[in-house]
């Protein structure tokens, strides 16, 4: 999820009249190294970045079984999990790290860690003459946790292994058999309604899911619409059109949704960041900018959103950019941190007193005070 180690820097804080106030200090938490260490036998790479702080890790060794490690924000481990399985295809783990679901493609097999208690089981795997539900490779399938349950994209195949339809389900490890996988729609129907509304769609892209409404993409090489299902009353709606889709995120609760796209080409060019509500569909506040990767807190009070400042031809700056999402479109920024390194991901965790931010090798915390 989240390149060199740097030397701390203080940064301008930004000061908002009001109660919404952040002083932003760049402290590096966990560098590679440090990571690395946490299990010498294996390699260890970053799985998930929980709510308290502390982080997920998983080991890999060949040949040997895989382990889930938890450690502190200063990279003192506190858990160890073995996992009965050493080929990991998908994993992850719940926001709270309690528990995690792993899948493999070998046998198509399913297991469900409670890592609270330390135990896994396998939930299901394929079984000669049954049908079964499987996922495709990382670039036509997910798997995620959600506020009311596990979500995926995957397959159902037939008793002789072939493929028989795409389908979104959700996964209840209590159950048994094909019963773990409960039916939420189709992909084809979703492109079928998508076609509705863009003709020549090709494909279904980001997908999001929150308070029964279902957000996704469908587009082709020219561009593509949003559009939103809602799995309770099998409703489908347009949410907009862009030429560029430059990312999407959704809120654990409050039905909230943000977008950036393009309705221009253009690599260089501005996009608009659209926060939307999903349960009045329509837009709360547009900003303008060179804006990307946008990251909800799970209340959707907060958002943070990665924004590029020219400096040179082809050259920018990164900052992160933080909004208040119930403020007014000109109550204006509410913060602007500057990392001194490329930042590849970032989440706000312990209540959101803090910005955790992935450089793809060390994790870094900013402090939010409000």
């Amino acid at each position: 999820m989240f390149k060199s180690a740097v030397k701390f820097l203080l940064i301008i804080s930004f000061f908002v009249s009001g109660s919404f106030v952040f002083a932003n200090g760049q402290e590096l938490i966990l560098p590679s190294d440090k990571i690395k260490k946490l299990d010498r036998k294996g390699t260890v790479f970053v799985s998930k970045i929980l709510d308290n702080g502390r982080i997920a890790f998983v080991s890999e060794q060949e040949g040997e079984e895989s382990s889930i490690l938890i450690s502190d924000m200063k990279g003192y481990l506190i858990r160890k999990f073995k996992l009965p399985v050493s080929k990991i295809d998908y994993i992850v783990i719940s926001d709270d790290g309690k528990q995690a679901i792993i899948y493999t493609h070998k046998d198509y097999e399913f297991f469900y860690a409670d890592l609270k208690r330390g135990k896994t089981k396998s939930i299901f795997k394929m079984e000669k003459g049954k049908t079964g539900f499987a996922l495709f490779d990382k670039s036509g399938s997910w798997l995620d946790f959600q506020p009311n349950g596990i979500i995926a994209r995957g397959f159902y195949y037939n008793g002789e292994g072939l493929f028989t339809s795409d389908n979104i389900v959700f996964i209840n490890p209590e159950k048994t058999g094909i019963a773990v996988f409960q039916p939420v729609v189709e992909t084809d129907r979703l492109m079928e309604g998508a076609k509705y509304f863009y003709p020549s769609a090709k494909e279904i892209t980001k997908t999001e899911y929150t308070g029964g409404k279902l957000v996704y993409c469908a587009q082709d090489k020219h561009g593509g619409v949003i559009l939103c299902y809602d799995t309770k009353t099998e409703n489908l709606s347009k949410i907009d059109s862009f030429t560029s889709m430059l990312g999407m995120t959704v809120s654990d609760s409050g039905n909230l949704l943000t977008y950036i796209i393009r309705k221009q080409h253009g690599d260089n060019l501005p996009a608009d960041m659209i926060l939307y509500d999903l349960k009045e569909k329509a837009p709360k506040r547009v900003w303008n900018g060179r804006f990307y990767l946008p990251r909800l807190n799970s209340t959707g009070e907060y958002l943070a959103a990665g924004y590029l400042i020219p400096a040179s031809e082809n050259r920018f700056i990164n900052r992160i950019r933080i909004y208040k999402t119930d403020k007014m479109e000109n109550d204006g920024e509410e913060s602007e941190i500057l990392p001194t390194f490329k930042p590849v991901d970032w989440k706000f965790v312990r209540d959101s007193k803090d910005l955790f931010i992935f450089s793809g090798e060390d994790i870094y915390r900013f402090k939010l005070n409000r």
